[in-house]
């Protein structure tokens, strides 16, 4: 019997859970390098999927060799981190330590947001797929089914409100940026 997880993540990234069978990333994630500067970004992301709803704030730094993603529950509990350097993940939590969203799944919903066309089009899993961006919306089709869906305000994506539409899955994204910062390229926490 399948049952519905609601489940939120961010930024890009997250997704919305099934306890049965999920389909694979659209992309292979790309190495935090690929996104071309660095970010400091948090974020309110709420998710809806099958009539719930729910919040939390996500934190996201990237910088030249590591990406770290970080939920928060509304009561200020981690949910899940993420860590990635291009290579392995070296923490990947998904939610909850039953059931968890693979982490190439998160990052790969994280880069299709924001990252550039160009390094995602080479990232594309399937020959047949096909990504394109008409001003502030990006989308991601196979033939003529749509596959993802994201549009922001306009103005850059980290200033900007993000909603991000998944087809094969049915949920749907809301991201409200709370702060952004461009630190130094340093490694460093």
């Amino acid at each position: 019997m399948r049952r519905a997880l609601l489940r939120g993540l961010g930024a890009g990234a997250v997704v919305a859970a099934l306890s049965g069978c999920m389909p694979g990333p659209l992309i292979q994630p790309l190495g935090p390098g690929a996104l071309g500067q660095s970010v400091e970004a948090r974020q309110q992301v709420t998710v809806h999927y099958h009539g719930h709803t729910r919040s939390l704030q996500v934190a996201l730094r990237v910088v030249p060799n590591n990406l770290t993603l970080v939920g928060l529950s509304a009561m200020g509990q981690r949910v899940f981190t993420l860590d990635w350097n291009g290579q392995s993940i070296a923490r990947g939590q998904g939610l909850d330590a039953g059931q968890r969203i693979p982490a190439k799944r998160i990052l790969a919903d994280l880069e299709l947001a924001y990252w550039p066309l160009p390094a995602l089009r080479k990232a594309l899993v399937d020959p047949d797929l096909r990504l394109r961006q008409l001003g502030s919306t990006r989308t991601l089709w196979r033939g003529d089914k749509l596959l993802w869906l994201a549009y922001r305000g306009h103005g850059d994506p980290w200033h900007s409100r993000l909603t991000v539409y998944d087809a094969r899955l049915g949920y749907r994204l809301d991201v409200k940026p709370l702060a952004f910062n461009i630190p130094s390229n340093s490694d460093t926490p």
